[in-house]
């Protein structure tokens, strides 16, 4: 994924070229894995709760739903 990445930002205009080269494609060559939803800047968080298997999937669809599930 990460060729494909740095293959998309050497097809992308930036201004400056150092940008392009430097700073975002360093970034990308060296991004790590993330959860999604961990910054709340970027959005609101994801309701998910997932087993440690990965089997189970709950999503919590209102406070409601959440009361009832922890009690």
């Amino acid at each position: 994924m990460i060729d494909r990445l740095l293959a998309n930002n050497s097809k992308t205009y930036w201004v400056s070229d150092f940008v392009k080269e430097k700073r975002f494609a360093n970034w990308l060559r060296d991004a790590r894995d993330w959860a999604i939803s961990r910054n709340r800047y970027w959005g609101n968080s994801m309701p998910l709760w997932i087993s440690d298997d990965g089997h189970e999937v709950v999503c919590v669809g209102s406070i409601e739903e959440l009361k009832c599930l922890t009690h």
